[in-house]
């Protein structure tokens, strides 16, 4: 992903440059200002445009985005400190993709709106420039142009997948409620299992992937406490919890947020056996300012922290169950590896989420 960065402030084109430093396939491209970028631009591709607001050069949001747009047909994220709210309809209207507080700028949130961008087609391009010397390539065209029928398909795929999940949800509840009858009721846990990971799926189908909102670490895990502690009851863990007021932004509602945090933690108890110890804390990490997740687990529980992502397979002490919740967990949670950290110390091992 190529990100174009107009932004005035060189300690904070600094700041952004650092962050993404380290992300796998990502690059920053910087300039000062639109005349600047005017100047750069060549016939570059361009996946997406991350403006500042406040820019001397700017003289609206109308006229940032009509400049911009003639430039490249790259989606427009406006950056601003603190007035979100008042600009983000202004930027709507205009044609923005997003409008974000530059404090909650991060390498999750940034490929999230890139991806709800092409799920609507909004995909990024080349310069506008550079259109009249690419005339005679007829196969770049056809490969840009399949890959925006491939994008706007993605949201009709989602809505034709709401009848078959609500099909699957409902003879899973079925099939639990007579289990429960005919006395088989630890093996309705596996069914049940299976119809919350559904339920999931669908929530993540119908929401609102464009909506951006601040949430409460302990008003979310209380949703799911009861669950959680149930699960480790079952299983014969010693579980302890440890929930702190730390607030965190996230794409999307909190009912996927909750979701989220609840099947993550529900897969790392999956991969836990009786007499394990397990300590879960939600809190500001010091080291980042970040809201935290930590699941401190008295062994060794999780091979690598590579668990929690795509390509991750069954292993010894992780069943199909558990890392389905985890990668399930970290998808609603948006998470990215970078987000991730796994350390093992005297044979305990602790599990960190930044969120």
């Amino acid at each position: 992903m190529i990100i174009q960065l107009v932004e005035d402030d060189a300690v904070y084109t600094e700041f952004v440059q650092l962050m993404f430093e380290n992300a796998m396939n990502v690059s920053i491209n910087a300039s000062a200002s639109v005349d600047q970028f005017k100047a750069d631009i060549g016939d570059k591709h361009i996946d997406l445009l991350l403006v500042d607001v406040r820019r001397p050069d700017s003289v609206s949001i109308q006229d940032d985005v009509k400049e911009l747009k003639a430039l490249c047909s790259a989606p427009i994220v406006f950056m601003t400190n603190g007035d979100t709210a008042r600009l983000r309809d202004q930027a709507f209207e205009a044609g923005a993709e997003a409008v974000i507080d530059k404090a909650d700028l991060s390498e999750g949130l940034i490929r999230q709106i890139a991806l709800n961008a092409k799920a609507r087609g909004k995909s990024g391009g080349y310069s506008h420039k550079g259109k009249d010397r690419r005339k005679g390539d007829r196969r770049s065209a056809d490969r840009q142009a399949g890959k925006s029928i491939e994008s706007v398909s993605l949201e009709r795929n989602f809505a034709a997948l709401r009848a078959p999940l609500a099909y699957l949800e409902s003879g899973l509840s079925t099939l639990g409620e007579v289990m429960r009858e005919t006395g088989k009721a630890g093996s309705s846990q596996f069914v049940d299992h299976m119809r919350e990971t559904i339920q999931a799926i669908s929530q993540y189908t119908q929401d609102d992937l464009t909506a951006q909102t601040g949430s409460s670490l302990h008003a979310l895990i209380q949703q799911s406490l009861l669950r959680i502690q149930r699960l480790a009851q079952t299983r014969d863990i010693n579980l302890r919890v440890d929930w702190e007021e730390a607030g965190f932004r996230h794409i999307g509602s909190d009912a996927l947020v909750q979701l989220g945090v609840q099947h993550l933690l529900e897969g790392v108890l999956r991969c836990c056996v009786a007499k394990d110890g397990v300590w879960m804390q939600g809190e500001k990490a010091d080291e980042t300012g970040a809201s935290v997740i930590r699941v401190h687990m008295s062994r060794r529980v999780l091979p690598s922290s590579d668990i929690l992502f795509p390509d991750a397979k069954p292993s010894l002490g992780v069943g199909l169950d558990a890392l389905s919740s985890m990668q399930l967990g970290a998808l609603l949670l948006m998470l990215s590896p970078k987000q991730v950290r796994l350390s093992t110390e005297e044979r305990q091992q602790l599990l960190s989420v930044y969120l």
